[in-house]
């Protein structure tokens, strides 16, 4: 039959004659590998990596100038330089969201890093993305204690306070810059600035400073400006940019208008019957 094997031209065939049919049928993958063992290539990181291990084109192993070792990655990234040097993430500080600066220590891996924050804290098996945004904190209530007591901060009342004891986040005094303290209050109404300052009569101090400056809207109430309609209008109620009452010359009150059309004249004054009063000045 013309599809039978020749089983006796292969067992007959030299080494050389085989390795000449590997070649052609592409089973020919040592001297492949070889070839690609030793590449060196410059990586997108500013470094330049070494193929030291190629098992196939999703498994290689490379060596980075500075003796780092990479493994597991894929031939295709080590062409387009994609290979990153992950100990040059090592000695970096941030400061994180719960005040203290963190060294990277240890980078296994974007997922798995050890940190060691500035009092010598370690926090091991974390990831990058966490200590970009700062969110690695060291969760040590007695750490905490010791950080947070002496931290000022302005509250909403315009006055300063500063924490003199920290018990847990629920629980901590604090004392503002006119010496009134206040205790049993939480870390997030302090961060906030929602904290109060009460005197011993009950009456709540403030900033005279910071209460002008948040009483602009106030200061609107009595402007007064000519309309288009001739009469001249007086702003008696401000609860808003779009919502204040005018009071014309003629004693007629628009309730209800924007500050905007005030401004612009816009407003007209319209009697009990509705019918609009203009005067025209000579």
């Amino acid at each position: 039959m013309s599809n039978s094997i020749d089983l006796t031209s292969w067992f007959t065939d030299s080494s050389e004659e085989k390795a000449e049919k590997n070649k052609k049928k592409g089973t020919h993958r040592p001297q492949f590998l070889e070839q690609k063992h030793g590449v060196t290539k410059m990586m997108n990181c500013g470094l330049k990596a070494t193929v030291i291990a190629y098992r196939n084109n999703a498994d290689i192993d490379v060596q980075f100038e500075n003796n780092v070792i990479v493994t597991n990655k894929r031939w295709v990234h080590f062409c387009n330089g994609q290979i990153k040097c992950p100990q040059k993430r090592v000695g970096i500080t941030k400061t994180m969201k719960c005040g203290l600066k963190a060294t990277v220590i240890a980078y296994r891996g974007c997922r798995d890093i050890d940190v060691r924050f500035e009092n010598g804290n370690i926090v091991s098996h974390k990831q990058w993305e966490n200590f970009k945004r700062g969110n690695i904190t060291y969760t040590d209530r007695n750490d905490y204690c010791k950080t947070r007591v002496g931290i000022t901060k302005t509250m909403l009342c315009g006055l300063k306070a500063t924490i003199i004891v920290y018990r847990n986040c629920r629980d901590i005094d604090i004392q503002f810059e006119n010496n009134v303290i206040v205790p049993h209050k939480t870390w997030y109404a302090f961060e906030k600035g929602y904290i109060a300052c009460i005197d011993s009569n009950g009456k709540r101090c403030k900033n005279i400073k910071h209460v002008r400056k948040k009483s602009k809207r106030t200061n609107r109430i009595g402007t007064t400006k000519m309309m288009k309609c001739g009469l001249k209008a007086t702003v008696i109620a401000y609860r808003g940019c779009r919502d204040i009452d005018i009071q014309f010359e003629n004693n007629v009150i628009a309730t209800h208008k924007t500050w905007y059309a005030f401004m612009k004249g816009s407003i007209a004054c319209r009697d009990s019957n509705g019918k609009e009063i203009k005067i025209k000045h000579n």
